[in-house]
């Protein structure tokens, strides 16, 4: 009996939460309900605490302000000779009619679209989308496509009827990044290696200030800074989905760990899919219905040398592993919750226009 009420604290202690000093942001109280484990982190690891600004310089993600549909063709296929053929039926009329013909190579720039939504590897190999990207007087066959545009109205959005020409590039159109920080995340958790430098649309753009980028990717995919955007993360823009600003990403305080032994587990991991953090993090419950970690052996290798700079116990190192866990989790099933409140409150405004809700009279 002592045995399991043993077991039973240490689960208690590992998970629980406990408030702390108001510190108030935009998003509230952000410290409020963090989890022991992070208060931990933050002693223990407090003599290489920094922000992670010292390290990187932040950049906007690619924003056409409504023009998607424009710069971003439907469908390209290369030809021989250096020409694309290129359809496109983002038609924004009643009779519009999609477009279909050649433009130039010169023109379009591969993009990192939805790639990472089935390819969950850490670095980056591949694309599934072009850009058009202007930098040079248009061609005969470009000035078909940009006619078409104007025709669906394109060169009137947000974005496009601020420059002149509309059509002309934005800076996230010109240059690409590195390193590829995701608007969202939601039961996974991986930062992005770009080393061929296409350009991306739905990414906040890292650049190195100092240190040395393996080591630094590498860092920025393990589990404690999962822990920390978890527990600092924004979880209040709907869909169960944890968003991060860059700007309050690059302030983080967070231990940096840097270890060349960073760069031999990065090699392991970075090609292989990220996995959901139960499965990433080999989670599974014993008997006595306690959980218990046992990591990919790659995803091990690299948070060792993490958890090892900062003297985390063996303890320690599973109380993030959960804390990261039940975190998601709550984060995901309060989404959940919330939808089917939404979908029965719905319902019964429907009822009550349709047939009327009777009342109640006293006895």
């Amino acid at each position: 009996a002592s045995k399991q009420a043993s077991k039973q604290a240490s689960k208690q202690a590992s998970t629980s939460y406990k408030p702390a000093i108001y510190i108030g942001n935009k998003w509230g109280g952000k410290y409020l309900r963090a989890p022991d484990i992070y208060w931990t982190v933050m002693e223990k690891g407090k003599s290489i605490t920094k922000s992670l600004s010292e390290y990187f310089r932040g950049e906007r993600y690619l924003n056409t302000g409504g023009a998607d549909g424009f710069f971003i063709p439907n469908k390209v296929e290369k030809l021989s000779g250096g020409n694309y053929y290129v359809v496109n039926d983002n038609i924004t009329l009643s009779k519009g009619i999609s477009f279909a013909g050649e433009i130039e190579g010169k023109f379009l720039e591969p993009l990192i679209k939805d790639y990472t939504k089935s390819n969950k590897k850490i670095e980056i190999e591949g694309y599934d989308a072009y850009c058009l990207v202007v930098k040079e007087k248009p061609s005969a066959r470009l000035k078909k496509y940009i006619a078409w545009g104007e025709e669906q109205g394109y060169q009137l959005r947000s974005v496009t009827k601020s420059q002149s020409p509309w059509f002309k590039p934005t800076n996230q159109m010109t240059s690409s990044a590195k390193v590829l920080v995701p608007r969202s995340f939601n039961n996974s958790f991986a930062i992005y290696s770009n080393p061929k430098g296409y350009l991306s649309l739905r990414f906040y753009r890292l650049h190195l200030r100092q240190g040395e980028l393996p080591q630094l990717v590498a860092f920025l995919n393990s589990t404690l800074v999962a822990l920390f955007l978890e527990t600092l993360g924004n979880k209040t823009l709907g869909q169960g989905v944890l968003d991060f600003f860059m700007a309050d990403f690059l302030a983080m305080q967070i231990p940096v760990v840097e270890s060349q032994e960073l760069e031999q587990a990065y090699r392991k991991i970075k090609s292989r899919s990220i996995q959901s953090v139960d499965k990433e993090y080999g989670l599974s419950e014993n008997e006595d219905g306690a959980f218990m970690f046992r990591p990919l052996p790659d995803r091990k290798e690299l948070d060792d040398i993490i958890f090892d700079a900062i003297r985390l116990t063996k303890g320690e190192r599973e109380a993030v592993y959960e804390a990261v866990v039940r975190l998601v989790e709550d984060r995901i099933e309060k989404a959940s919750s919330l939808k089917l409140k939404d979908r029965v409150s719905k319902q019964l405004e429907a009822v009550e226009r349709t047939q009327g809700v009777p009342d109640f009279e006293e006895a």
